[in-house]
């Protein structure tokens, strides 16, 4: 990464806003398997304490167009299997080359998946004022 202090281009984007909040997410995309599997990326097997020898339960519950991952609290129960790997929710398996947006927040032992359209959605709304 350059220094801000010599980058005319990040010394630009330094003015945009107030300095970031620390980092608490980690982001993935990742593309689920043919059969309806999704393998979450590392970040998100550690957020919600899988990854071990055995399958570990969590809670899931969709929110919108997202699947939201919990160790506990309310929503039914979703397996993650000892490879890291969760079944999706039918709605979420609809096109063969959709990518996924993964992400994790360990110290709130979340984990969030939605279809990258989100993003797409995003950067309409931030570069609407020019096109």
């Amino acid at each position: 990464m350059h220094d801000a202090r010599t980058s005319t281009a990040l010394r630009q984007l330094s003015g945009l806003g107030r300095a970031p909040d620390p980092p608490g997410w980690a982001w993935a995309v990742v593309t689920p398997e043919r059969t309806g599997r999704l393998g979450l990326p590392p970040a998100a097997c550690a957020a919600l304490g899988a990854g071990g020898a055995a399958a570990v339960r969590v809670v899931g519950f969709c929110q919108g167009d997202a699947l939201v991952l919990c160790r506990s609290g309310a929503g039914r129960p979703v397996t993650v299997d000892r490879r890291g790997r969760v079944y999706l929710p039918v709605a979420m398996r609809n096109d063969d080359d959709m990518a996924l947006l993964v992400a994790a927040h360990r110290r709130n032992e979340v984990v969030v998946i939605v279809a990258v359209a989100v993003l797409e959605r995003l950067g309409d709304v931030l570069a609407g004022g020019f096109r």
